[in-house]
């Protein structure tokens, strides 16, 4: 699976990580993510979500957002540009 996922990323000529494909690939195919979600799926630390995000959010892959109705937990989504690579 790591295999096919390195093959694929590289073909896109994208500048990410398998890391960053990985969550690319998460939020792709399950929509909205809160960070801590994000991070228990990924199986690291949410700090570490964090730093990566923060690597996306400058390449314009995913952007942050609070919900109206809870406006304390912090959301992911994919940009268009996001969706582009996945």
């Amino acid at each position: 699976m790591v295999a096919l996922a390195a093959r694929n990323l590289s073909q896109l000529d994208a500048d990410v990580t398998l890391q960053q494909y990985r969550t690319l690939v998460i939020l792709a195919s399950s929509g909205p993510q809160r960070s801590v979600d994000l991070a228990r799926q990924l199986n690291i630390a949410p700090s570490t979500v964090t730093r990566m995000c923060d690597r996306l959010t400058r390449r314009h892959l995913i952007r942050r957002f609070h919900r109206e109705d809870d406006r304390r937990p912090v959301w992911l989504c994919l940009t268009e540009a996001g969706k582009d690579l996945t």
